[in-house]
């Protein structure tokens, strides 16, 4: 609670690899790590009013909601991560794509776009079917904890972020109603610090942003480290 400062715990009985809020506030959907070293793709509601239930049982990296009770997670098939779809009962499971997609960076507001890694690229597909949009054709990695993904989208969807994980920067593009991505050549853009260049393009001040409602809102990580000198007898 913002104003209060009190914490709690919401679901005491499960680590989470990574996990994803709907737009409502009111559902969770998350990877559940066990101590039998599996990771299948699980659902809650924060408010407790039903039991958490799993999804699907294949072992899973990210999970993310899209539209119409759509649930979006990366999951691996025969020692290889693919996109795939189901619904929030656990049925319809879908393979997405058939490209390996190693990290599924979010899913737009409206459910109907997946920003992904491809290969070396970073893409964003249709979530109904069709060609991808190339963002960057040699620039995809897994950010760090402290730092966000390399593309997401602001919650009322005006706002696309892209994040240099190098520089860690992040900047701020804004979007025309309609839009998912600010005009793209075909063969993409070198990296997502190329985002500083475009007509309206905000760079966050702050390092490792991760962005919010729009560019004034933002949260970053501030990292310290503490060193001491220890003495080691030696025979």
């Amino acid at each position: 609670n913002l104003e209060t400062g009190q914490r709690e715990r919401l679901l005491p009985d499960f680590r989470m690899a990574h996990y994803s809020v709907s737009l409502d506030g009111n559902r969770v959907v998350f990877v559940r790590q066990n101590d039998a070293g599996h990771s299948p793709v699980w659902l809650a509601t924060l408010d407790g009013s039903s039991a958490p239930r799993r999804l699907a049982s294949m072992n899973a990296v990210m999970s993310f909601f899209g539209a119409g009770g759509d649930v979006f997670f990366v999951g691996w098939e025969g020692g290889t991560t693919f996109l795939y779809r189901i619904k929030e009962d656990g049925s319809g499971l879908q393979k997405v794509v058939s490209d390996s997609v190693k990290v599924l960076y979010d899913v737009s507001p409206d459910g109907k776009w997946l920003a992904a890694w491809v290969g070396r690229s970073v893409v964003v597909y249709p979530a109904g079917g069709g060609a991808p949009t190339l963002i960057c054709s040699a620039c995809a990695m897994r950010a760090p904890p402290d730092q966000p993904a390399l593309v997401t989208w602001s919650r009322d969807g005006k706002f696309v972020y892209l994040h240099e994980t190098g520089l860690r920067q992040t900047y701020a593009v804004s979007l025309r109603p309609g839009q998912v991505l600010p005009p793209l050549p075909a063969s993409g853009i070198l990296s997502p610090a190329a985002a500083a260049a475009w007509p309206g393009a905000k760079l966050i001040p702050q390092p490792r942003a991760f962005g919010g409602a729009n560019p004034a809102v933002y949260a970053f990580a501030r990292v310290t480290t503490h060193r001491n000198i220890y003495r080691i007898p030696v025979p």
